[in-house]
């Protein structure tokens, strides 16, 4: 495994969790936000390095809780304060913000904004 792997983090939204959303439909939600990050950032070094050929069969992804919107927001903030990229992935007609995924980064790099999170174990 590499010393400082290109990663991405997603977290998922637990109020979707807590309200008994679908496994498939909670998973949909972080595929989206994943899929719509790395789409608005395709031209980013770190992203063609994540998907090149030599990559595209080793990626590192973390799919971590995230306790409410309200959270979602305060980590927006911070991440806009670091100039880190993201995508808040909306669903509707329900209008709730279900996941957020970073694009990704070298892991040393953004860690340390995530330690809090717990692992998305189960739902």
């Amino acid at each position: 495994m590499q010393e400082n792997p290109i990663i991405q983090y997603i977290l998922v939204n637990k109020e979707i969790i807590d309200k008994k959303w679908p496994l498939g439909s909670v998973i949909a939600q972080a595929c989206h936000a994943c899929v719509a990050v790395i789409a608005e950032n395709m031209d980013d070094e770190i992203v063609k390095d994540y998907l090149s050929p030599e990559h595209i069969n080793n990626m590192h992804k973390v799919i971590l809780k995230i306790d409410d919107t309200n959270e979602i927001k305060n980590l927006s903030s911070i991440l806009d304060k670091e100039s880190l990229k993201y995508k808040i992935w909306t669903e509707y007609p329900e209008n709730i913000f279900t996941a957020i995924a970073l694009k990704p980064y070298y892991k040393n790099t953004v860690r340390d904004y995530f330690k809090k999170y717990p692992l998305l174990r189960k739902l």
